[in-house]
């Protein structure tokens, strides 16, 4: 039963308890349904009752379904997504992932990002629609650049798998770089220190502007000299810059400015 079900059936329980005295006095012939419902709370007949109110429940959530679909008719973004989460969901509908793929189109057309990623995942797996990496792209695009995190990270790993487009390292990583500057950016600092650790240079110094800068990682200057010395060396420019900064303003290491000219004439 899911969280939905449950809270239905909660919600019946309490309600047939309290309406217990009510149906007792009323004039509805002996043996209708509400009489049957009586007999069982009274007699503490729990598997009746929850018979019972799960009947209500699922008549609640039909009648929900039926609510949210006159909504999303009428072009509410809100309700297309959480009518396609019905039909994905098998909740006061009939479990269906192309009715579902159907409404979350219906709202990310109209520019909602968690349609797009919903419908760029629902794609990527052959959910209710052809399995298309092309489309996932498209799809995981449109939200990545409205700066949906997973969305950024996503469109990353299609870049670097070469995934519904062109094997692109470059792109990859700089999709990464947008992720991991926000917060909940937590898997594409994981991919740089990963990266890093494997000799990557780009990596490496891109790990060292996140410690700088304290973005998806605590902020921490000698771990960003570190990083940008193991990059520096391997010959980057953009490390050996960076790193001449760093000596020059004395962050995270001792300021000085013989160390910091050396590094930016090997830049140069």
């Amino acid at each position: 039963m899911t969280g939905r079900q449950e809270t239905y059936l909660a919600f019946a329980i309490v309600l047939a308890s309290s309406l217990v005295y009510w149906l007792a006095v009323s004039t509805t012939p002996s043996g209708a349904p509400e009489d049957l419902v009586v007999e069982a709370i009274t007699n503490q007949n729990l598997p009746t009752v929850r018979a019972h109110a799960e009947l209500a429940a699922a008549r609640a959530l039909v009648e929900e379904a039926r609510r949210y679909q006159r909504a999303a008719e009428q072009g509410s973004v809100d309700a297309q997504m959480t009518l396609g989460g019905l039909y994905a969901a098998g909740e006061g509908v009939a479990k269906d992932d192309a009715e579902a793929a159907r409404w979350y189109r219906r709202a990310a057309e109209q520019g909602s990002v968690e349609g797009q990623v919903t419908l760029g995942d629902f794609y990527a797996a052959g959910r209710g629609v052809p399995q298309d990496d092309v489309e996932t792209v498209r799809w995981y695009r449109m939200a990545a650049e409205q700066g949906h995190v997973q969305s950024q990270v996503n469109l990353g790993t299609q870049y670097e798998g070469g995934h519904g487009v062109e094997q692109d390292h470059e792109q990859a990583m700089a999709w990464y770089r947008r992720a991991a500057r926000q917060a909940g950016g937590g898997a594409a600092v994981a991919w740089f220190q990963l990266a890093a650790e494997q000799g990557s240079a780009e990596a490496q110094t891109t790990l060292g502007v996140l410690y700088a800068e304290g973005r998806g990682v605590m902020q921490d200057q000698g771990e960003a000299v570190r990083w940008y010395q193991v990059a520096a060396e391997q010959g980057l420019t953009a490390a050996q810059v960076n790193l001449g900064v760093m000596y020059e303003t004395g962050r995270g290491v001792s300021e000085d400015v013989s160390v910091a000219m050396a590094w930016y004439r090997r830049a140069a």
